[in-house]
């Protein structure tokens, strides 16, 4: 997984990078997430939220404003990930479905 944001590529999950380079998402308080790393096996059907607001309107409007920011500014999230059956992929956010590699 990597981030790329005015140019530069970020070997960081989402929230490793907001934490490291955005200062303000420290200021959103309910905000849980989950780090994906390498070696990582997600069951095939399971739904993993990078993101998550918990309860709160507040924290809600201040992610959604964050991410807005960080949307003009170009950011992109790339997830690379290989199947059980060594079957490589590549999703990319803003795109709907995989890239097989």
């Amino acid at each position: 997984m990597y981030i790329t944001h005015k140019g530069k590529r970020y070997d960081l999950d989402l929230p490793r990078f907001l934490n490291k380079h955005v200062p303000e998402s420290r200021q959103i308080k309910k905000m849980k997430h989950s780090n994906i790393t390498i070696g990582n096996l997600i069951p095939a059907g399971v739904h993993v939220n990078i993101l998550e607001i918990d309860h709160s309107q507040t924290s809600a409007d201040q992610i959604l404003v964050l991410l807005e920011k960080l949307k003009k500014e170009k950011l992109s999230l790339t997830i690379i990930y290989q199947s059980v059956y060594k079957e490589r992929w590549k999703l990319v956010s803003g795109n709907h479905a995989p890239e097989k590699l």
